[in-house]
């Protein structure tokens, strides 16, 4: 936290050099000292500072009190006065230029701490003030302020005409009223419990003769409602120091007030709807637990399915190679539509027994180092045979890319997937591009795969739904090749499990590409993930 910081203005150097001194073993930092009112001016420009100690008696042709004007009217800087002496004159010049503490020479660490943090302390009342006028502007430009004195049994001496605007009374109808015919008993109360605080801090010797009051009142009005202001009072004194009256400023904020009611009411009502909201995040969290129970069942069901599926698979293929006798050429052509079918059922059932374990948070994750390219070359030699068979060639520019984290088995699955359904969506005799580069994600230093096919496009509308489970595109092409609708589920559960993104861009009839990016700095780890 940066240190506070004090700007000293004193023509004694010896005297500026012990408040320097002073200064520094308190903590406050002291950007300059300075002799002039005029080198005091220009320092508060260039440093501007937290605070200034400004020495009212000043040689040359500024005094403190002309400089602390400008300081405070040019930076709103506030400024404490030190002095040995002052004239009433003096005092008075003093008292127009608002300051935040008066400190009489000679004076101890003690004092000087308390009058900075004093000071300090109003100027940030002050500038929350100035901050919350600013919100309640419109407010303010219909508020009429009431200016008023006193003499200290409490008389009216007197009331400014903007009273008849405040109160529906006349200033000289006003004049003739006592103060507790004019407050509310409660208000009257809070009054006269400051003014008699006052009066004993009037009794000690150090005071600072410029502190003020600022009360919340509520005042009668002439047809006998009330309204709310903010009384804003400081002690008259006589040319000794003495105090010989009130000065008051009253200011109505009864329309302040009633926004401050409103907001309260506001934030009363947003309380009860997060009450409501927590209530219906605990509905979805009993809906999630619903839908982990489904993803066990899946998982249990799709397993049994699965289990008297390997035996049966391994049989009829012993069936079909002549391990029970030479098959005809009708039954191995029957043979090999069954075993196909198995096959498909067998994929079936690992794309449901995957997506009930993203579903459920239970896919095991395996990070490591690996190289993606090798990855995508693999998964490109694994689906060639499928390509051939449609007359579809494979291009491949693959970049010199960084190792990165991640699962081998599953990135392959994701791209050989992608590398599957660009091939089954293509025209016969098309043609494939797939390209690896790096890139950025979210300020992350990533790879990127794609994969662009110029076949039978993906509408708008299907686009959105792509990547739900068991969403298929609805399309006469695509019904030549019905799958699960499961692949793309899984393959963006594996990327997001990789902190990645995967999307597509498609115009119908033009073809597609899919992309996927996966940051390169992960941690090595096995985790289970869910990302649907």
């Amino acid at each position: 936290m940066p240190k506070i910081q004090v700007l000293i203005v004193e023509d004694e150097s010896i005297v500026a050099l012990d408040i320097q001194s002073m200064l520094g073993s308190l903590g406050y930092e002291v950007p300059a000292v300075v002799s002039s009112g005029e080198a005091a001016i220009e320092k508060a420009a260039e440093t501007h500072p937290d605070l200034v100690l400004m020495d009212i008696r000043l040689k040359g042709d500024m005094d403190g009190i002309e400089a602390a004007e400008q300081i405070r009217g040019r930076f709103n800087i506030p400024v404490v006065y030190l002095t040995a002496y002052a004239d009433d004159e003096t005092l008075q010049r003093a008292k127009i230029t608002e300051p935040y503490g008066y400190i009489l020479k000679p004076f101890g660490e003690r004092e000087l701490h308390t009058a900075i943090e004093i000071a300090l302390h109003k100027h940030k009342l002050e500038r929350e003030l100035q901050e919350s006028e600013k919100r309640y502007r419109l407010l303010a430009e219909n508020v009429t302020d009431v200016i008023w004195t006193m003499d200290m049994n409490l008389r009216y001496t007197y009331i400014s005409p903007s009273v008849s605007h405040q109160r529906g009374y006349r200033a000289e109808e006003m004049m003739t009223r006592t103060l507790e015919e004019t407050l509310t008993p409660a208000s009257y109360e809070v009054f006269m419990k400051t003014f008699a605080a006052e009066l004993e801090l009037e009794k000690m010797e150090q005071k600072d003769p410029f502190r003020s009051q600022t009360l919340e009142l509520e005042q009668i009005c002439k047809d006998g409602s009330t309204v709310r202001t903010e009384v804003k009072m400081s002690f008259l004194r006589d040319e000794d120091g003495r105090a010989t009256g009130i000065l008051g400023v009253t200011r109505d904020i009864t329309k302040r007030k009633r926004a401050e009611e409103e907001r309260e009411h506001l934030l009363n009502e947003l309380e009860a709807k997060n009450i409501e909201l927590e209530k219906a995040m605990e509905h979805m969290a009993n809906l999630e637990e619903v839908t982990r129970m489904k993803s066990d069942f899946l998982s249990i069901t799709s397993h049994e399915l699965r289990t008297p599926l390997t035996p049966m698979k391994a049989q009829l293929q012993m069936l079909q190679e002549g391990y029970m006798g030479e098959l005809n050429a009708k039954q191995g052509k029957s043979m090999g539509v069954v075993l196909r079918n198995l096959t498909r059922l067998d994929k079936l059932i690992a794309d449901i027994l995957d997506i009930s374990r993203i579903e459920a948070g239970r896919i095991k994750m395996v990070f490591k180092p690996m190289s993606f390219n090798d990855v995508v070359k693999e998964a490109i030699r694994m689906q060639e045979h499928s390509a051939e068979a449609q007359n579809i060639g494979i291009s491949a520019e693959l970049a010199d890319l960084p190792p990165i984290i991640g699962d081998v088995e599953r990135l392959r699955q994701v791209i050989g997937n992608l590398i599957s359904n660009a091939i089954k969506f293509s025209e016969s005799s098309g043609k494939l591009i797939i390209e690896t580069k790096r890139s950025d994600l979210d300020g992350r230093e990533s790879i990127q795969f794609s994969i662009t096919d110029y076949g039978i496009g993906i509408s708008k509308e299907d686009q959105t739904k792509l990547f739900k489970p068991f969403s298929q595109i609805d399309t006469s092409a695509g019904r030549e090749h019905v799958g699960t609708g499961l692949g793309l589920a899984i393959a963006k559960g594996i990327i997001h499990a990789h902190e990645g993104k995967i999307w597509v861009e498609s115009e119908l009839g033009k073809g597609s590409t899919f992309y996927s990016a996966i940051p390169i700095k992960q941690e090595i780890t096995k985790k289970e993930v869910s990302y649907l």
